[in-house]
């Protein structure tokens, strides 16, 4: 589906009906340009659901954007109370904490040397809140996303979410600090890490069912974008005025991606009975001649899975040359990060060589299919020319979660114009 919405989906046909077959999706006389474009904003709608819906259901479903999508598809608008009681809860438990930093500076308790014995528990509990404050705070740009306008709930989330762990952080350190006794600090410090994950943990101690109301709610709004977009005769310059037309033209249309069937193979989805998976495989060069090189399936894509140049040579039958099965009996893997993998045949058998012709793929792709016996039976790859282009799509199609270090590459990569410095051969990337 990504890549045949490649490029304002240039690389999707339509049927044409010359009898005005009401079957066809291109009618006589219209275009095919405009029906293709079309198509883009529709999947476009879908696609934001799709991303809206894996964040929701992987950790982003607090109790404000949670009660929004149930608040939109229902006239029960008693959550938003509940919202609110949360946030007015929140309030209150950091509010004391500061008033108790207050008293403290005021009492000049940190003057006292006994109160030192409890700065390593402080600091602790200050990495550690540090560590559960970076995913909430990065999450909400993109929580932003489900409410879609500023409202009530979206300002609440954006108070508890941004700005309420900046402040337990730093004075959650000095109040541990200041207590009086050791289970006073430990006690403290259970207290302030649960303030921040009240929103969080509350819908599903009150039995709300996240997975249903996400769902509901990203049916709803898909239905009524669909509705928008064919009412009436609604022209063109109407369209662009429409906020989820206005994103699919900056972000989804125009995404240049493609898949490339190296090996012959028909165009279907993945089948664990027929050995047939669409999933990154992870190139990691060998250290050492007894520990070979290796290609294996990951469920993400890491560093190891991106390639910035692939040749290869098919193999030829002399007996007959023009195969409708070729196989690949060459294969050279240059990785983003500067490895160089080669897969040549094991042996040559009478009847069987390689061709002369060498072909190549050069951007930033990765393989999403390899078979092999003595040669190599399905080999395909997906890519981009560009790593932005590659970086846009997988985030874009949501096809498939980038670890850290993958997404550094491609920053790299396109900072130097798609040109990586080699390893040297003693240096190895972790």
């Amino acid at each position: 589906m990504a890549s045949g919405l490649s490029g304002n989906a240039t690389n999707t046909s339509f049927e044409k009906g010359y009898r005005g077959d009401l079957n066809a999706m291109l009618k006589v006389g219209e275009r095919p340009v405009k029906l293709r474009r079309e198509l883009c904003i529709l999947m476009h709608i879908i696609f934001t659901k799709i991303q809206k819906h894996q964040f929701m259901l992987n950790g982003g479903s607090n109790v404000y954007r949670l009660f929004h999508c149930r608040t939109k598809t229902s006239r029960d608008k008693f959550p938003v109370y509940i919202a609110l009681f949360t946030f007015i809860f929140q309030i209150t438990l950091t509010g004391y904490v500061v008033a108790q930093l207050y008293n403290n500076f005021r009492e000049q308790v940190y003057a006292d040397t006994q109160n030192l014995r409890n700065i390593p528990l402080a600091a602790l509990t200050f990495l550690y809140s540090a560590i559960l404050a970076k995913p909430i705070m990065s999450e909400v740009p993109e929580g932003f996303k489900i409410f879609g306008s500023y409202g009530v709930l979206q300002t609440l989330d954006y108070i508890v979410n941004g700005v309420l762990p900046i402040v337990l952080l730093v004075s959650g350190f000095f109040v541990i600090w200041g207590q009086q006794s050791y289970i006073e600090a430990v006690l403290n410090t259970a207290a302030l890490l649960f303030v921040p994950m009240i929103d969080d943990e509350l819908p599903q101690v009150l039995g709300f069912r996240p997975e249903s109301i996400v769902k509901n709610f990203l049916i709803h709004e898909a239905m009524e974008e669909f509705d928008r977009l064919h009412v009436g005769d609604i022209t063109e310059r109407k369209r662009l005025k429409m906020k989820f037309y206005k994103d699919a033209i900056a972000l989804g249309m125009g995404i240049q991606f493609a898949d490339h069937l190296i090996t012959n193979g028909t165009e279907q989805g993945s089948s664990h009975t027929d050995g047939v998976l669409f999933q990154p495989f992870q190139v990691r060069k060998g250290k050492t001649k007894d520990n070979g090189d290796q290609i294996d399936p990951s469920s993400f894509i890491t560093e190891n899975c991106l390639i910035k140049k692939i040749t290869w040579k098919f193999t030829v039958y002399k007996p007959n040359p023009n195969t409708s099965q070729p196989r690949v009996g060459y294969l050279k893997i240059e990785m983003l990060n500067g490895q160089t993998v080669e897969v040549k045949r094991t042996f040559e058998e009478g009847n069987v060589g390689l061709c002369s012709e060498e072909y190549s793929l050069k951007g930033v792709y990765m393989i999403t299919m390899f078979q092999i016996s003595t040669d190599i039976l399905r080999l395909r790859v997906c890519g981009s020319r560009t790593a932005g282009d590659f970086e846009a799509a997988m985030n874009y199609y949501a096809l498939w979660p980038m670890s850290s270090n993958a997404i550094k590459l491609l920053k790299i990569d396109q900072a130097n114009g798609g040109e990586m410095k080699p390893l040297l051969d003693n240096e190895h990337r972790v």
